[in-house]
C-alpha cells in the first residue's frame, strides 16, 4: 500500500494555495467545519512574520518555520491575503475579520517591502536575504512575483480561479484530476 512520509519542512503555501484552489467547503467537507480557519490559524503560529498576540494576525509570512529567524515573503503573504479572501466569502461569520487581516498585511507588504526599481515601483522578494529550507534562497530584490501579486490582489482578483471572483465553485477531485465546476 502507499505510506505517507511527512516532510521535514513546513511550506506555507502549500497551505494557502491549495485552499484557495480546492475551495474551503471541499477542505471543510472532507475534514469538517472550520478546518480551513484552523490550517490557516497553525499556519500563522508557525510561518508567521512579526505576530501580534493581542489581535492574533501577523503582518505576513516567511516560507517555513519563522519562529527564530523572522523573514517576510511578499509573494507568499499576498498568496495569503488571497487565502484570506477566499475564506471571508465561506465563513460569514468571520467575514469582516477575515477581510481586516487580509487588508492589514497587505499594508504591511507596501509598507515593509515597496521600493523604486529602475521601472517604477515594484515588491522585494523578501525583506532580507534568507535560505529557504527547499533549495534557493530569497533575495531583498524587485520581484515580478511579489509585484504581480500585489497587483492582482488590489483588483481584487483571485489567480487560481476562472473569472477572478473569491470563492471557488464545488469542484470534484477523483485520482488527481479535477472535474466540475460550470463551464
Amino acid at each position: 500500500g502507499v505510506q505517507w512520509v511527512q516532510e521535514p519542512y513546513f511550506a506555507l503555501d502549500c497551505q494557502t494555495w491549495v485552499i484557495s484552489v480546492l475551495g474551503v467547503p471541499k477542505i471543510d467537507g472532507w475534514f469538517g467545519n472550520g478546518t480551513a480557519l484552523r490550517i490557516w490559524e497553525t499556519s500563522k503560529r508557525i510561518a508567521g512574520y512579526n505576530a501580534d498576540s493581542g489581535r492574533g494576525w501577523v503582518d505576513g509570512v516567511g516560507f517555513s518555520d519563522n519562529g527564530a529567524d523572522q523573514v517576510l515573503s511578499g509573494e507568499w503573504t499576498l498568496g495569503a491575503v488571497n487565502l484570506l479572501k477566499n475564506m471571508a466569502v465561506y465563513y460569514r461569520d468571520h467575514a469582516e475579520a477575515l477581510r481586516r487581516e487580509a487588508s492589514h498585511m497587505r499594508q504591511a507588504v507596501t509598507r515593509d517591502l515597496l521600493v523604486e526599481s529602475p521601472h517604477g515601483p515594484a515588491l522585494k522578494y523578501a525583506n532580507k536575504r534568507y535560505f529557504i529550507p527547499f533549495g534557493w534562497y530569497a533575495n531583498p530584490v524587485p520581484s515580478a512575483a511579489s509585484t504581480a501579486w500585489a497587483i492582482l490582489e488590489d483588483e481584487d482578483y483571485n489567480v487560481f480561479r476562472l473569472g477572478g471572483a473569491y470563492g471557488t465553485d464545488d469542484i470534484d477531485v477523483v485520482a488527481g484530476s479535477a472535474e466540475g465546476g460550470s463551464a
